[in-house]
């Protein structure tokens, strides 16, 4: 059996100071191109249509692969996807939950289930 192939992405959000429009969404995926990278995550981006962003990126040769969305976007579940279809991703990351609103054992598994029924509402969709 062969080997999996893992691919190693680039993480935006420690680029956001330099995708907060197309131009430098531009000039920002060629340059993590030139330096190897094929594939990013999605994250603290310029407010573009999807679709959009997802063509600004593979043009210069980075595919997304996934996404942080916040917490509080999942209230609408079929934007999120509508997002992540115009993204052309399959995976998306919460990307932080605040520590107060899970101090317990019983609280993390709340929001594991919570967290469980938002990916199978987002696989229907």
């Amino acid at each position: 059996m062969a080997a999996k192939k893992h691919i190693v992405s680039a993480q935006l959000y420690t680029l956001r100071e330099y995708t907060y429009s197309a131009k430098e969404i531009v000039k920002t995926m060629r340059k993590i191109r030139k330096i190897g990278y094929t594939s990013a995550q999605i994250s603290a981006m310029a407010a573009l249509d999807p679709a959009e962003l997802r063509r600004l990126m593979t043009d210069e040769g980075v595919e997304p692969i996934s996404a942080h969305v916040g917490l509080d976007q999942f209230a609408d579940i079929p934007a999120v996807a509508a997002q992540c279809h115009g993204w052309g991703v399959k995976h998306v990351v919460i990307p932080y939950l605040p520590l107060d609103s899970v101090p317990t054992a019983a609280s993390w598994k709340k929001v594991a289930r919570q967290f469980s029924a938002y990916g199978k509402a987002l696989a229907k969709e």
